[in-house]
């Protein structure tokens, strides 16, 4: 049987952000995203090909990550559950954050020093032949039977199947997008609680709120078409001019999608909070004592100014400067080396118009920053309101100092595949200030002053 690690996607936000948090309490950074070799040389040889066959290389570097529909049979609730709390250190926490993937929330966690389990899990399920991305239905009906018989031995479990035609468009032509949430803590997760949170420890939440029609395939098997950003879900399903022009310049015979008719609304596949699971920890928290504190959300980009003012304000109380912006991308992110070159960290969902107009916003409230440095996530395709080149340098010209794209080679972007080679060479030469890294973590009630001041979203 195979250990639940091999089932999971390594190229996701859950797993990433989960290998950031864990990487930095055992501090270490998350070099090569913790999985890949941080070299120049491969960043070159990566983006060296034509750019066709660079999708393809990203097509099949994905596929091998993905199971063939009978193995996900071995991959359990428990096992999953055994492999994140597996990556922490075995000490004690005055509290731990629990729920939606969001990269913010990952340095709050660096901040104080704490863990975060995760809700959602990436389990890629491999097709036995090539799907045309477009070809939405065929995707649902193909995987009906394997999410069945896989949920039937997981009761505690839901999948949020997930096909996005632009964000995606690659990869779904040759795995399934199993995005798999915990509706229950369970027992590994209800164990790790009960050890490592201190007696009437705190739970801090992560509950985004954010919400996607669906359309019902079986017991607790929902499918969703498209994802967060450019588009909103009315597009994707009803067709625009926009798409017809998407769908033109990628050769495709349609003019639109046809997509299942959605009968529920839920939260989102990838970032949202499922409100049984909740209600399930609510639970958990009043039997063994537990303070619950919930960060809720209705965007997964609301918490980044939040945490960048907390790092800001955080800085200035120890006496370090605090004028150094770091606009980080998706999965492309480090807590480690955030604290360690003193840098505001503001995340970013995607690299599209709502991720730029939010980073924008900040610098126009924030700043002016002396050093301004931004990276950005490259998934091969040249999608939808995706934000011009010239557009992300013309934000670092707002920088008073010094300004860097953080391992990203402007020629090729967003077909940018040695940015995941490059990124973290490439930050410790751009970003040569060293400070030292915090003695003592964020404690609660610092965190909990800044709040009823009114700096936070719970």
């Amino acid at each position: 049987m195979l250990p639940a690690e091999q089932f999971i996607a390594k190229i996701d936000s859950s797993s990433t952000m989960l290998r950031a948090v864990a990487h930095y309490l055992r501090g270490k950074d998350l070099s090569g995203m913790g999985f890949v070799p941080s070299s120049e040389l491969l960043a070159k040889a990566a983006n060296f090909p034509p750019k066709r066959l660079r999708q393809y290389v990203y097509i099949f570097g994905g596929r091998r990550e993905a199971v063939v529909p009978s193995k996900i049979l071995e991959l359990t609730s428990e096992g999953i559950s055994r492999w994140v709390v597996g990556m922490y250190p075995r000490r004690k926490y005055p509290a731990v954050m629990v729920g939606s993937s969001n990269g913010a929330l990952v340095h709050l966690c660096a901040a104080m020093k704490i863990p975060w389990l995760l809700q959602t899990v990436l389990v890629p399920v491999r097709r036995p032949r090539r799907l045309h991305p477009d070809e939405l239905i065929q995707d649902m009906e193909a995987f009906r039977a394997p999410a069945r018989r896989f949920l039937k031995l997981n009761p505690d479990l839901q999948i949020n199947q997930m096909h996005d035609p632009i964000q995606d468009r690659l990869m779904v032509q040759q795995m399934g997008y199993f995005r798999v949430k915990r509706l229950r803590l369970g027992e590994t997760y209800e164990r790790f609680l009960k050890r490592r949170l201190e007696p009437g420890g705190t739970i801090l939440v992560s509950e985004c709120n954010y919400s996607w029609p669906m359309t019902q395939v079986g017991e607790r098997h929902f499918f969703q078409v498209g994802g967060y950003g450019g588009l909103e879900p009315e597009e994707y399903l009803n067709g625009s001019r926009r798409i017809g022009e998407y769908l033109r310049r990628n050769k495709s015979d349609r003019t639109r999608w046809q997509a299942p008719k959605p009968d529920t609304v839920r939260p989102e596949a990838e970032w949202g909070l499922e409100p049984e699971f909740l209600k399930d920890l609510q639970r958990f928290a009043k039997e063994n004592g537990y303070r619950i504190r919930r960060i809720a959300y209705d965007d997964p980009a609301d918490p980044s100014p939040w945490v960048a003012d907390l790092y800001r304000w955080w800085y200035a109380k120890r006496g370090m400067p605090s004028s150094r912006l770091f606009a980080e991308s998706f999965l492309l992110l480090d807590p480690w080396w955030v604290l360690r070159t003193g840098s505001i960290p503001f995340w970013k969902v995607f690299n599209t118009g709502r991720s730029a107009q939010a980073l924008k916003n900040y610098i126009r409230n924030r700043g002016p920053f002396d050093e301004i440095y931004i990276t950005l996530f490259a998934n091969s395709i040249r999608g939808i309101d995706q934000t011009s080149i010239e557009d992300w340098a013309a934000m670092l010209d707002c920088a008073r100092k010094k300004k860097s794209f953080v391992g990203v080679d402007q020629g090729s972007y967003p077909f940018d595949l040695g940015v995941y080679f490059r990124f973290h060479a490439d930050l410790k030469k751009s970003m040569t200030a060293r400070l030292p890294m915090p003695h003592t973590p964020l404690t609660l009630q610092q965190v909990f002053r800044r709040i009823r001041g009114g700096a936070g979203p719970f």
